[in-house]
């Protein structure tokens, strides 16, 4: 997304305004959004008039002048017919896919359009209804922005991101409507990173885009906080990418080339660093989820990495327990926690090439793995090459030995650092988390916050995952 802070420092005066409607309208908009990627419906007379009326309404808060105005979505389209265009021009950015349009609900967005139509891939079947293929960011957001809203019974933070229902749902994706394989870039955002072969311009190894469905967005050094009794929320800064891991539909984790892999944990790196520089980002987490039961909604290998303006109280309380323990032993806690298990043997994974792989005396599922990186360091922006192709060889290892173990579970891959305010604290380690899906939380986890573990990690090691 266009970030209106950094525009502003820059000295373009920009603003983001967020349109509002009921659950009615918003039904009407899915319609629309469905209808632009080709689904066979109607548009009632009533449900056009619910979307013209809220657009109506929500044109009354535009009362500044702009030189451009950028839409975001088919929900706001309509607003320019009510609010007129004045001196600026407008744009709206269709970032779906509009390869085969129902011909009536394009022609009725047309109705209300902007001042030129421009998609992030047009059909060349749609020249004939005025379509060109542009790309263009936005300034206007289609519904709410993810927002923090602290719980009054618990005190914890939660994130509320109304787009994230919009994502697609974990089905079998054709690669030719894949939005991560080559030849459909128009279907994503522009690049951030590109890792690509020289010798070849339109051939790219590894990309990271925004994510179309961000749990954390915008700038803001200081965002405000709506203060309320019972009820506190903030907008969620932040930022939300995805790493496009290969070019490959299928090439997962456990079977990629030393090569691909490096240059997947180099876009880590790369991107770790850039989102800490940041002045309004706290915190950085890296994950991959595979399998519908891990939470991916798309098949082509992909990692996410999110930075956030708060530390959240779940990292921070392991943060404060780790310095507790330096303070009092002068040892880092996870250094020491390796020694301990190096002598007790019996969770013990893989102990080579510099890193170590183990199930924790204390599970949080019965298949939890830490690997840890045996030199101390709070972040993997500061590992070697050598470290990085150790990692990589260790991430196989355990990814082959879960997979023959437990039958190609789903799974959950989180690279856990130092948040900023600690980047530098000697107490803090970073590592891996290995999570196998085979569990799903119950009544009583629900209830308690208390993980049951069952077989125990003992017996996992031993009799079902053993040490390499």
């Amino acid at each position: 997304m266009l970030d209106g802070a950094l525009l502003n420092d820059l000295g373009i005066l920009a603003d983001w305004k967020i349109i509002s409607g009921d659950s009615a309208f918003f039904d009407v908009t899915k319609k629309i959004h469905n209808g632009l990627q080709g689904a066979k419906l109607e548009l009632t007379a009533v449900e056009k008039s619910r979307y013209e009326d809220t657009a109506r309404a929500n044109s009354l808060a535009l009362t500044e002048e702009y030189d451009v105005v950028f839409i975001h979505d088919p929900q706001p389209a309509a607003i320019l017919p009510f609010h007129g265009s004045g001196k600026a021009r407008w744009v709206w950015r269709c970032h779906i896919d509009t390869g085969q349009p129902n011909p009536e609900v394009w022609q009725y967005c047309r109705g209300s359009d902007t001042s030129s139509v421009l998609t992030s891939a047009a059909p060349a079947s749609a020249s004939n209804l005025g379509a060109t293929s542009r790309r263009c960011l936005e300034v206007i957001a289609s519904g709410p922005g993810p927002e923090l809203r602290q719980d009054p019974l618990s005190n914890e933070w939660v994130i509320v991101a109304p787009g994230r229902g919009r994502r697609p749902g974990q089905v079998a994706v054709p690669t030719t409507a894949c939005p991560f394989c080559p030849g459909n870039e128009a279907l994503t955002p522009p690049s951030l990173l590109l890792l690509q072969d020289e010798g070849a311009a339109d051939a790219w190894f590894v990309r990271v885009v925004e994510n179309l469905f961000p749990i954390a967005a915008g700038g803001g050094r200081h965002p405000p906080t709506f203060e309320d009794v019972l009820f506190r929320s903030t907008p969620a800064v932040g930022a939300h990418e995805v790493v496009i891991e290969t070019p490959h539909h299928d090439e997962e984790m456990a079977m990629r080339g030393p090569a691909q892999l490096a240059l997947s944990l180099r876009a880590y790196q790369d991107r770790l660093s850039t989102l800490m520089a940041r002045d309004d980002i706290r915190y950085v987490v890296a994950f991959k989820n595979k399998g519908a039961e891990a939470g991916n909604s798309l098949p082509h290998p992909h990692s996410q990495i999110i930075g956030l303006a708060r530390v959240p109280q779940s990292v921070h309380r392991r943060l404060q327990r780790a310095r507790r323990h330096f303070r009092a032993s002068g040892v880092c806690l996870l250094c020491d926690l390796i020694q301990a298990e190096r002598h007790k043997g019996q969770r013990v994974i893989l102990d080579q090439d510099g890193f170590f792989a183990f199930v924790p005396f204390a599970p949080s599922s019965p298949t939890q793995i830490l690997l840890v990186p045996l030199r101390h360091s709070p972040s993997l922006a500061a590992a070697s090459e050598a470290e990085i192709a150790a990692m990589n060889r260790c991430l196989q290892l355990l990814l082959s030995k879960i997979d023959a173990a437990l039958d190609r579970p789903p799974f959950n891959l989180i690279l856990h650092e130092a948040p900023k305010p600690w980047r530098l604290d000697p107490a803090l380690h970073w590592y891996w988390e290995l999570i196998p899906r085979l569990t799903q939380l119950g009544g009583f986890e629900l209830a308690t916050g208390m993980s049951v573990s069952a077989p125990s990690p003992e017996v996992f090691v031993r009799d079902h995952i053993g040490r390499a």
